[in-house]
This record gives C-alpha cells, structure tokens and sequence, in this order.
C-alpha cells in the first residue's frame, strides 16, 4: 500500500506521457497535471491498485514459488539457474497478468480522462456500457508484456541475491530486478497502455501487432520510450521496498511455523 501510494504519482506520469499523441517533457507533463487538477490529479485512479495490488502481488510471489519448485532440480522439470528462474518468472507473470490486466485498464483509463468519477464509479460505468469483457481490454499485450518481464525480473532478482536473504543484499536486488524489468520491457508496456487508455466505445487500434506498427510510424523506436523517466524513478526504489517485505514477511512465516529457525536470545 504504501509502495503505490508514493509510487502512483509516478506512473500516473508515465501513463499520460507514454500515451500522449505528441512527445513531451517530464516537466511539461508535470505542469500540465497539475494544472488540471492540482496535487490530487496525480493520485488519478489510485484506488484500482489500491484495491487490487494484495491480490496482484499475492498471486505472482504464490506462483513464481510454486513454478520454481516445480522446474526446479527436485521438481517435474528437473531445471536449475536461470533456466529454473525464468521459467517461474513466466508462469508467475502468466498468472498474475489474470489480476493485473483489470487493475491496469481501469486504473489507465481514469488516468487519461478528465472526469470527476473516482476509479470504481468509471469501472462501474464502463461494465454497465460495454460488459465484463472491457476489463481485459488490452490482455493480450499485458500477458505479452509480463511473460518476457517477469523471467527477466525474478532471474535478475534470484542471480543479484544468491543465496544470501539480508536485508541490504536483498533490496539491492530488488532494486536491480525492477531496473531489470522496465529497461528491457518498457516498450511493452508502451504497447499495453496504448491498448487500455483507448475509448471501449472507439477502438482505434485492432491488436497487439497493429497498435505496435502504428506507435512505430507515429514517431519510430524513440515512440517506445515516452514515459520511461518517471517508470524509472518508481521502479527501483518500489521493487526494492517490495522485496524486502516479502523476505521479511517470508522469514517470519518461517519462524513461527517452525519455532526451531528463530535465533537464540
């Protein structure tokens, strides 16, 4: 929670940017923003990650940990290293892309439109008009996206780490995973929010691949890189904090399931 609330501004800044028709600044993005809204217009949409990011994270670190024993060298794939990382690292994102997509589309669109209706009041709406199946508008690239995002995420993570589980070596890792994910992924995610921030009433693009090419001849590969700034800025310290609380919740789990791992006093 605390992650998206100081995150949100952030993405909230990549999102408008990395969909905006022309290229522009991070400060001129910025300025324009506020203008609109003042302070509370970066927080546009908060409560779709709000409400869904438990659900989100709990799936992807339930099923990276399942697939991992899964491939692994005592498991069905008998897999080890990065192999054994990048193939958990896919089914984590496969998986969680289920919960992630819904929670993107909503939280885009309200991100990109001038409206007073909060973010549930506008899902609400757009499931009224459309039906259910306006919540995966944009699926397809947010599962193309988190397949190839996720192996490099966690196979970053597990290879930074190693077997050490304190606290600095892991947030140094998580740091260098969200570095990881965004820089080798952002155009992606560019394609994703092009999908999702589209009118359900006006589709424009018919695809992945057709809203690729279009992005492509609407201002080349520098087209893929709006927003990057700002998704930077988030990601390391966020995917850092992140990881750091899962090893911390995951450890004390450990110690009071089983008493005898707890350090003597």
């Amino acid at each position: 929670m605390a992650v998206t609330l100081v995150g949100h501004p952030f993405d909230t800044l990549k999102i408008r940017m990395a969909t905006s028709e022309h290229r522009t600044t991070l400060g001129a993005m910025f300025r324009s923003i506020l203008r609109e809204g003042g302070p509370g217009a970066f927080y546009a949409g908060v409560g779709s990650p709000l409400a869904g990011q438990m659900l989100f994270r709990s799936v992807l670190f339930v099923a990276q940990h399942n697939a991992k024993e899964f491939a692994g060298p005592d498991g069905t794939l008998r897999l080890t290293g990065v192999a054994q990382s990048a193939c958990a690292g896919m089914v984590a994102g496969g998986c969680a892309a289920f919960v992630e997509g819904p929670v993107d589309m909503f939280k885009t669109q309200r991100q990109v439109r001038r409206t007073q209706e909060n973010v549930f009041a506008l899902g609400a709406r757009l499931v009224r008009q459309h039906g259910w199946s306006v919540a995966y508008q944009g699926f397809g690239a947010t599962l193309v996206r988190n397949l190839l995002a996720n192996a490099i995420f966690f196979t970053t993570f597990d290879t930074v780490r190693g077997p050490r589980t304190d606290f600095p070596t892991t947030f140094f890792a998580g740091s260098a995973a969200g570095l990881a994910y965004w820089t080798s992924t952002y155009w992606a995610d560019v394609v994703k929010s092009a999908i999702q921030a589209q009118d359900p009433a006006n589709i424009r693009y018919r695809g992945w691949w057709h809203c690729a090419s279009s992005l492509y001849r609407e201002g080349g590969l520098a087209r893929f890189t709006r927003g990057f700034t700002p998704c930077i800025m988030r990601s390391m310290p966020a995917n850092a904090a992140m990881f750091s609380t899962v090893n911390f919740a995951k450890q004390s789990l450990k110690r009071r399931l089983d008493p005898s791992t707890a350090k003597p006093q």
